[in-house]
């Protein structure tokens, strides 16, 4: 069970790792993005985007925005992070 509950920590890290890379290459041409351009596959890989999403809120690279209950989520960079990439 240990290895199972490690090789899932690194898995969820490595999506994590990779998404902010992205990110941060998207940040280069545009000042915000919104969650239904940058995710087009299936429930899952929507759901892994957007825990993905909330750990790199939580660790301050984006900041995570929503007008309205249920809305468009929308992504932008943490000014600090971008400037020292």
């Amino acid at each position: 069970d240990e290895i199972l509950e490690i090789a899932h920590e690194e898995n969820i890290l490595g999506r994590i790792n990779t998404l902010n890379e992205r990110l941060t290459e998207m940040f280069k041409n545009h000042k915000y993005l919104a969650f239904s351009e940058l995710v087009n596959g299936d429930r899952s890989e929507r759901v892994m985007t957007y825990v993905s999403l909330l750990f790199l809120a939580s660790d301050k690279k984006v900041w995570l925005a929503q007008k309205e209950l249920f809305g468009e989520l929308y992504i932008h960079p943490n000014s600090a992070s971008v400037d020292s990439a």
